[in-house]
């Protein structure tokens, strides 16, 4: 009796209490923690509608540097006899002791070169032109952020080994410059191509699709030809260094015949690596790039054209390395006719795709 007494004075009271309804709430909450909706409160917004300034020195310095570095080449004779600076200012191009069978004529390659390094330039001088354009993105040059501090970093780090590779009297020096550079190079090529590609949406939702065609087109396939020249010049310094150490005089023909084939072989390894990356890694980010294959089929053109194209008698008397100028000539051009094949077929793929939609849509609608 006592048990049932106690459950029922131990349910008489309510479950809510009485007085929550006589009181006002004793807790407020307060709104000010909140964010506003308002793009004036976006901090990341506000970031990018601002200047960096460090970005900006980077890309004017970056741009002035190959600028100067470009025009050296260009320096009056006279001025180099005049004066020990434009003397040690002006390029020194590798030897040609044993790469004579292996390169084109003085002229053809120095034409290449200025080609390279004058193309390089201007799409430095180009990228510029973002720094004062704005978009609902904010600055162009920030965002999307492919030309950072980090990239002109590693273009002026290339540009400085280069510098030391050519004023070098060592020949490991020099070689080992090179190759660091090349390696600066082929980071930045990547980094690049993988951002422009990642990118390109925010190109055209800003009605950028002339800069987007420009990045695409021109910047990457200018940035792979100075890098494809890099390479070049890494095998041509190669090919001598091996050459003075078999042969320092260059007495005997067979050293030089050895060493053209020895510069053919690493090219053509070279381009295939490339092309295997282009073909299945980098497919989507490389798909407008064809200059490496150019560059390499015209310098390294075959036999019985090099007397047309490149005004230079045909020389090559050992069968090895006819047939390996062959070899490297047919292969980039092959190689850049399966390139364009798979690119146009991509773009009739994507067009028949877009037609058998619209198709689906008017016969639903109807």
């Amino acid at each position: 009796m006592s048990d049932t007494r106690n459950v029922r004075v131990r349910h008489n009271k309510s479950n809510s209490p009485a007085d929550s309804f006589n009181y006002p709430a004793h807790f407020v909450l307060s709104t000010g923690d909140f964010q506003s909706n308002e793009k004036d409160n976006d901090t990341r917004l506000v970031g990018r509608n601002k200047h960096n300034t460090i970005q900006i020195i980077f890309l004017i310095f970056t741009a002035l540097a190959y600028l100067i570095h470009t025009l050296r080449a260009y320096i009056p004779e006279t001025l180099q006899s005049q004066s020990q600076f434009w003397s040690n200012l002006a390029v020194r191009p590798i030897t040609r002791v044993y790469t004579t069978d292996l390169r084109p004529n003085v002229v053809i390659e120095s034409l290449v070169y200025r080609l390279a390094e004058n193309w390089q330039t201007f799409w430095l001088i180009y990228i510029l032109s973002y720094i004062p354009r704005r978009t609902h993105f904010g600055y162009l040059y920030r965002n999307p952020n492919i030309f950072n501090s980090l990239l002109c970093f590693l273009f002026i780090g290339a540009l400085a080994l280069q510098s030391v590779s050519h004023s070098s009297p060592s020949s490991e020096l020099s070689c080992g410059c090179l190759v660091a550079s090349f390696i600066l190079l082929t980071i930045t090529c990547r980094l690049v191509a993988v951002k422009v590609y990642r990118y390109d949406h925010k190109y055209r939702a800003a009605d950028l699709t002339i800069d987007s065609i420009i990045l695409r087109y021109f910047v990457l396939n200018s940035l792979f030809l100075y890098t494809t020249s890099v390479a070049y010049s890494i095998v041509c310094a190669i090919v001598e260094y091996i050459g003075i150490y078999l042969d320092p005089n260059a007495v005997s023909s067979t050293s030089i015949s050895f060493c053209t084939t020895i510069g053919l072989i690493v090219m053509f390894f070279l381009l295939l690596i490339y092309f295997l990356l282009d073909l299945f890694v980098y497919e989507q980010e490389f798909r407008s790039i064809w200059t490496p294959y150019l560059f390499t089929g015209y310098v390294f053109i075959c036999p019985p054209l090099r007397e047309t194209v490149l005004f230079e008698p045909e020389t090559i008397s050992n069968n090895v390395n006819y047939y390996l100028f062959w070899l490297v000539f047919s292969s980039a051009m092959l190689m850049l006719l399966i390139r364009l094949y798979r690119q146009i077929s991509l773009k009739c793929g994507k067009s028949k795709k877009r037609i058998r939609i619209s198709s689906n849509i008017e016969q639903i609608s109807s």
